[in-house]
């Protein structure tokens, strides 16, 4: 009895859905560990174990990936699963980063602390939220993932 596959589908499409699955908990762990990758590079500043000018290239260098990932999560979700669960789910996540790049926070320089300090609580406020809602969507796509999994397995048993 399927969980996730329609009655009459093949064992090649939940492998499909298994994959597009797999690539979506691929995406939104990869933006959680550039979330909490920034977020522990912003307590670095504040330790004085990194410069301002270092937390701008990482921002600069990072922010763009998490930008696709959760571009790409939308995208999948859009294709494989119900509209519902796309626009409550993943669309927030991803206006938010259209609106962060409309904004260039990943071109934002600090040459010095002074001028960090301005934008220090918002962004580190950011990252934090950005970090428990990926975690989230990394703990819904393995779900998903190991749904269609068993699917999978089966399709291809019968």
């Amino acid at each position: 009895m399927p969980i996730l596959a329609e009655a009459g589908s093949s064992a090649s499409e939940c492998g499909f859905t298994m994959g597009v699955w797999g690539v979506c908990f691929v995406a939104t762990l990869v933006g959680l560990f550039i979330s909490l990758y920034l977020l522990i590079s912003h307590d670095d500043l504040q330790s004085n174990f990194l410069e301002p000018m270092e937390l701008s290239n990482q921002l600069k260098t990072y922010m763009p990936i998490d930008f696709v990932c959760s571009g790409l999560f939308l995208l999948l979700t859009l294709w494989e699963a119900p509209f519902w669960v796309s626009l409550c789910v993943s669309l927030p996540l991803a206006a938010f980063n259209v609106r962060s790049f409309l904004r260039r926070d990943h071109k934002q320089y600090f040459i010095t602390r002074k001028e960090y300090q301005s934008a220090f609580k918002k962004m580190e406020n950011q990252f934090k939220a950005k970090s428990v809602y990926y975690g989230v969507l990394t703990a819904g796509s393995l779900v998903m993932l190991i749904l269609s999994l068993i699917d999978f397995m089966e399709k291809l048993v019968s």
